[in-house]
């Protein structure tokens, strides 16, 4: 098996988002889900059991114990044991391959939020003093 790869801790929703356009299996989404679901909103830490995640999904704590290594082999968990052995998570989505260019402004654009703005984003004619 290769080695993990390194995720950035992510939010439940931005997490779901990312398990659901991912190519893991469908178990494997399953166990990313039920592990989100516990997860806090700030840090994505959770700390389920895996008789906790074996009853939100239905399946065996095998089952839950491969499909999270996978997860964790493709950027999407981090797990770390605990002095009790029990396991706690951090919900990660892969880092992406390359990052969006960013495009500097040339100083003629409008001012956001101001008038010539606003006209601009709609297609408003600059308006004219009628006497």
């Amino acid at each position: 098996m290769k080695a993990p790869i390194r995720g950035i801790p992510s939010r439940p929703l931005q997490y779901a988002k990312a398990i659901s356009n991912s190519d893991l299996p469908t178990t494997t989404r399953t166990v990313c889900w039920a592990i989100a679901s516990f997860a806090n909103n700030t840090t994505g830490q959770a700390y389920p059991s895996l008789r906790a995640l074996s009853k939100a999904t239905g399946l065996s704590t095998a089952t839950i114990s491969k499909h999270t290594i996978l997860a964790e082999s493709q950027g999407y968990l981090l797990k770390h044991q605990r002095f009790n052995n029990s396991i706690w998570y951090v919900i990660t989505t892969p880092p992406s391959g390359e990052p969006e260019p960013v495009t500097m402004a040339t100083g003629d654009e409008p001012e956001v939020h101001s008038d010539a703005w606003f006209r601009k984003l709609y297609g408003l004619d600059e308006p004219t003093l009628d006497p």
